[in-house]
């Protein structure tokens, strides 16, 4: 089992890059399908999710390179349109080859998929988008679908939640559609915009990302191209979150400060000192003593531009080892709050009362034994290990590995004390190529 052991109360010192982001990466190898041709992607992270869209991309014929932070896609011979269910229930992100399956074959057949326990993630909203845009959709008790296109009907999808991954489904099938589809109520995330630039780059025609409306004019002229992977913000905050844990200095370059706003106006409540020169540059200081001003700080997970759901465990932590109260109000999955049990453990004040936490700030966490229980818990307990007193380890932390490309060694290099405690990137080298 994946352990690492983090050593608190040392300062960290130093300069990082962000990451590519996660959460953008995937829903562009996936539309690496709709070209049926090649596509060079720079500045993708090693991930297991990655990995596991590779191995997804290879098992539907196409031919896939992964070396130096890029990935090359060829689906000139991609031949089948049904993704075997070991691998779609090793990754959440793999339903959204659904839409590109559809664009490609007309037809898509997936089962129900897995991920990080955080709460339900319906995909109802995907299902009865494919309905109003032509296709019919039968499921198998719920768990296995499959999908075909029996007619051409772009339109105007309203979307009653604006749900990232129903919105980029809604955008890879209908890029291929003749006509105009308009997603009303979409989701508005960076991801959005950086899916639309890829697919644009592609010869899509597409306008509107990070707005409330995005419209689709169909092509069958999709081609492959190059294209560079927007910063992970989700990583950027993680890295700030874990200077004004541990205190200290660094500098961040490759950053998209614009798209985590909300998390720097929050760290910087707590007294953490934040400049950004430029919107891909960011400079971090922290005492390491976490006092927040203007009494009590309130936080409530919303869709984008609201506070993201991915950082409010770590908000979660640096509230616990602060010297003032939150208040968390979870709006998106209901088991986010799986972390709030592990930072008990370490000292912390936190009460639970349906989506709501309520953080009496101790000053100073303890560190113990914890468990990681999804990808965003445990960054935020490696944040909050880098702050408390003692040594906390964090077991299930093969968690992190979906989101994080050598976390660990990221934060050693600028002075942090992190150990594994065995070799688990076997896998990913494996698949490498």
């Amino acid at each position: 089992m994946y352990k690492l052991s983090v050593k608190g109360e040392g300062k960290l010192e130093g300069k990082l890059s962000v990451q590519g982001s996660k959460n953008a990466v995937l829903p562009i190898l996936s539309a690496c399908l709709l070209c049926r041709g090649e596509c060079i992607i720079h500045n993708c992270p090693c991930l297991s999710d990655v990995y596991k869209c590779i191995e997804i991309l290879k098992s539907l014929g196409c031919c896939v390179k992964f070396s130096n932070g890029t990935i090359t896609v060829n689906s000139m011979y991609a031949n089948s349109f049904i993704i075997p269910c070991d691998l779609v229930k090793s990754i959440r992100s793999s339903f959204i080859f659904m839409g590109a399956l559809l664009g490609t074959f007309n037809k898509a057949q997936i089962c129900l998929p897995g991920g990080c326990n955080i709460g339900l993630r319906p995909v109802d909203l995907h299902i009865d988008a494919f309905k109003k845009l032509g296709c019919t959709v039968d499921a198998d008790d719920g768990i296995n679908f499959y999908a075909e296109k029996i007619k051409n009907n772009p339109c105007a999808v309203v979307l009653k939640f604006p749900s990232v991954g129903a919105t980029e489904n809604i955008m890879l099938f209908a890029s291929t559609l003749d006509g105009i589809t308009q997603i009303i109520n979409p989701a508005k995330e960076p991801e959005i915009i950086d899916l639309q630039r890829f697919l644009n780059k592609m010869g899509a025609n597409i306008t509107g990302a990070g707005t409330s409306v995005i419209t689709i004019y169909g092509t069958k002229n999709l081609k492959g191209c190059e294209y560079t992977v927007m910063p992970d913000r989700i990583e950027q905050a993680t890295l700030m979150s874990a200077v004004g844990s541990a205190g200290g200095f660094l500098e961040l370059e490759g950053c998209c400060n614009l798209c985590i706003k909300s998390y720097i106006e929050f760290l910087q409540k707590l007294g953490v000192v934040i400049n950004c020169p430029s919107d891909n540059k960011c400079i971090i200081r922290s005492k390491g003593s976490l006092m927040p001003y203007g009494g009590n700080i309130n936080l409530t997970t919303m869709p984008y531009p609201g506070f993201a759901t991915d950082c409010q465990s770590m908000a979660m932590s640096m509230l616990a080892m602060s010297k003032g109260t939150g208040i968390i109000r979870e709006n998106i999955f209901e088991n986010r709050f799986q972390t709030s049990d592990e930072l008990i453990k370490m000292g912390a004040d936190i009460k639970i009362c349906e989506n709501t936490a309520y953080i009496n700030g101790k000053g100073k966490l303890n560190g113990n034994n914890v468990t990681a229980h999804d990808l965003r818990c445990g960054a935020s307990l490696i944040v909050a290990g880098l702050g408390a007193e003692g040594e906390t380890n964090i077991d299930k932390a093969f968690y992190i590995l979906r989101g994080y490309e050598n976390l660990d060694g990221k934060l050693n290099s600028i002075g942090a004390l992190i150990e594994r405690d065995d070799n688990c990137d076997k896998n990913q080298s494996k698949n490498e190529g």
